[in-house]
């Protein structure tokens, strides 16, 4: 279950809202005790669970042979070894009685889930497609040729009919932002909203959100540890500065923050604040982005500023070139504090 960060009021009115719905109940299960992921691998190493299971080299650490009876999470999590009462289990394999309490089994649960991925074979590349599809990605999201069907399924239940705001595409994510950016807002450790303008509230994914995030870079080729642009130059920020505003440059402030000065543009147009770039974008990105927006988002309200791929309108300014002019809206990005 993903992380909304519900607050205790956010939760009762949830409540409230299925249970009005409900056609019959549910008979409510014992309070079972939270796994430990510590405890479980401690006890995955102790009880010999490796000598018939392997999660792959990360999961242990000795030369063991090769396991016999596959393991995979999610499946039988509470059947095997793990079941309640193991020696009545009925099919095909005897399994052994370990004796596991209520609470050992939780913590083996709970390490299971957090090495789901380690079993020999899987890449990077090939989790980045089995994990958005087990945690539901394109239900919210575009990807690639799958489109959402949040809009349509909003806009036909809600009151007013309207659709409502576009979230932002997958297709391009690994190449777009860097890895441990993308890491921090999946996995919840960013400590701000990067859209906090939207209604939609993004999750978080725990430990899964590492492990995406390095998928969807593998998808592109593109480097897990964070890439930079050219060096810093501050005569070229100062001109990237200029550039941004009303008069004589792109009128970039119309739909983008800088820090705490809030955007100009009405609330559904207004694009990522300019002082949370830094962190999270390429630099090879920025520049397909800046040069045609639209191929690369058709839904995004960014306008094209050099149809030509060669100049801009602002022609007194680096003698119009849109490159050069870029790189230095890039070098005022990176300059700028994140607050």
């Amino acid at each position: 279950m993903p992380d909304f960060r519900l607050t205790e009021t956010e939760t009762r009115d949830l409540v409230a809202l299925i249970n009005s719905r409900a056609k019959g109940g549910l008979t409510p299960d014992p309070q079972s005790p939270p796994g430990n992921l510590g405890q479980g691998r401690r006890l995955f190493i102790s009880r010999g669970c490796r000598s018939c299971h392997g999660l792959g080299a990360k999961a242990t650490t000795d030369a063991k042979p090769a396991p016999r009876v596959p393991l995979a999470f999610g499946q039988a999590t509470s059947a095997g070894c793990l079941a309640e009462k193991p020696s009545q289990a009925t099919g095909k394999r005897r399994v052994p009685e370990f004796g596991f309490t209520k609470q050992q089994r939780n913590d083996l649960v709970a390490f299971l889930a957090a090495t789901a991925d380690l079993a020999p074979g899987k890449s990077p590349l090939e989790l980045a497609g089995t994990i958005t599809r087990t945690l539901r990605c394109t239900a919210c999201h575009d990807r690639d040729t799958t489109v959402s069907p949040r809009r349509e399924i909003i806009a036909d239940e809600s009151d007013r009919g309207l659709l409502p705001s576009v979230l932002p595409n997958l297709t391009w994510a690994g190449e777009k932002l860097q890895t441990s950016w993308t890491g921090q807002l999946l996995s919840g450790r960013l400590e701000h909203s990067s859209r906090p303008w939207l209604k939609a509230r993004m999750p978080s994914f725990g430990s899964w959100g590492d492990r995406l995030a390095r998928g969807l870079a593998a998808e592109h080729g593109v480097s897990i540890a964070k890439t930079a642009g050219p060096d810093p130059d501050s005569t070229l920020a100062e001109i990237g500065d200029k550039l941004t505003r009303k008069q004589g440059g792109f009128n970039c402030m119309q739909c983008h923050g800088v820090g705490k000065t809030p955007a100009l543009a009405p609330f559904d147009n207004r694009g990522v604040n300019f002082s949370r770039v830094r962190q999270r974008l390429r630099y090879g990105f920025y520049l397909d982005w800046m040069f045609d927006p639209l191929r690369l988002d058709p839904h995004s309200k960014m306008p094209r500023f050099s149809p030509d791929r060669k100049t801009t309108a602002v022609d007194n300014v680096l003698d119009g070139d849109a490159r050069r002019q870029f790189d230095a809206l890039w070098h005022f990005l990176q300059a700028i504090e994140d607050n």
